[in-house]
């Protein structure tokens, strides 16, 4: 049960837990309540607060009160007396805050530091004490926080040639703070062929401090390549290679397109008249974008007809069916054209 010269269970703990008692919440309360008493050294009215020390001194009766004498011991209350006490201690308490240390004694309003003598309820004064205790609570766990984890890399292979990392290697932050470790070498010579500053796997441009600091590394690895920084403030030429990337991709599409119907002409059973589709359109058709690919790039081109002849065949476990006795045919058509021995004058054109 709760009285003026007992606080709540709550605010017992508050106040031994701000005193360092130990083991205070195994006890009941009027051990913690007696604990705390003798700690203090005070009777039964003192209570230490969350913030401060508050008194509650609740007068005898009116007499008492106003003169501040106590009350002779053995003398009888009058039944005036009674009322007096029972109407004093249901409205309000005396109060008196003491100071923190630092205070110069002069009337101080704030919540935890005040010398001037306040009235206020029980509801009041807890509100007061709950508010104060849940200020200290958040301070503390803003103080408990733990400290940030060490970002790691999500990565132990490179991700452009899926090598080991190298002793020398650039490390990335995404957007969504993970962290990708590229080997620099690789990457710097990416960069320089490719002319594309941004993240190979997931397209993120790098900003002027990320390619600074990839030639910072390359320069410690005594790499002697091309700033990729200056690199890309020079794009113009980088543009140009751009056009022409552009142009190759065109013809490579257009030279697959042909491979396609030289496929249909296989699988259909119409050698006849896919003889004369062979001659008369697919292959000139084909050795001329062909050409054009070779002058433009002799590797891009050795790579597109190995594409070709791969999807010619078919994979190993599903190989083309040959229906109309043509692919040894084709096959043979390509690798002269590889050669130059096939060229589209050869077919009149």
């Amino acid at each position: 049960m709760e009285t003026r010269s007992s606080p709540s269970m709550r605010e017992l703990r508050v106040i031994a837990h701000e005193r360092g008692l130990k083991y205070y919440l195994h006890l009941s309360k009027p051990e913690l309540f007696a604990l705390l008493q003798s700690k203090q050294g005070g009777g039964a009215g003192v209570v230490i607060g969350t913030t401060a020390t508050t008194v509650l001194s609740v007068p005898t009766s009116a007499a008492a009160a106003n003169t501040g004498k106590p009350t002779a011991k053995g003398a009888a209350k009058t039944s005036e007396d009674r009322s007096d006490d029972k109407r004093a201690e249901s409205r309000t308490a005396d109060v008196v805050v003491a100071s923190q240390p630092g205070c110069d004694g002069s009337k101080c309003l704030s919540a935890k530091c005040a010398t001037s003598k306040v009235c206020g309820t029980r509801s009041s004064l807890r509100l007061l004490k709950r508010k104060a205790s849940n200020e200290d609570e958040h301070a503390d766990k803003e103080q408990e926080q733990p400290a940030k984890k060490a970002k790691i890399g999500i990565n132990t292979l490179d991700p452009i040639m899926m090598t080991e990392l190298g002793p020398h290697t650039f490390e990335f932050e995404r957007t969504n703070g993970s962290i990708v470790v590229y080997n620099v070498d690789t990457l710097v010579q990416y960069i320089l062929a490719t002319g594309d500053f941004t993240e190979p796997q997931t397209r993120i441009p790098f900003s002027e401090e990320n390619l600074r600091r990839i030639d910072y590394e390359a320069k410690v690895a005594k790499l002697n390549l091309k700033s990729v920084w200056e690199a890309k403030n020079n794009k113009h030429k980088f543009e140009e290679q751009k056009v022409k990337r552009d142009g190759i991709l065109g013809l490579e599409r257009c030279a697959g397109e042909y491979v396609t119907k030289m496929l249909d002409v296989v699988e259909s059973d119409d050698s006849e008249e896919g003889e004369m589709m062979l001659i008369m359109s697919l292959f000139p058709s084909f050795s001329d974008i062909f050409e054009q690919i070779r002058a433009s790039d002799k590797e891009y081109a050795k790579h597109c007809m190995n594409h070709f002849k791969a999807y010619l065949q078919g994979p190993k476990n599903r190989p083309t069916e040959d229906n109309s006795g043509l692919l040894p045919v084709i096959l043979g058509f390509l690798d002269e054209v590889s050669k130059g021995g096939q060229s589209a004058s050869a077919f009149g054109f």
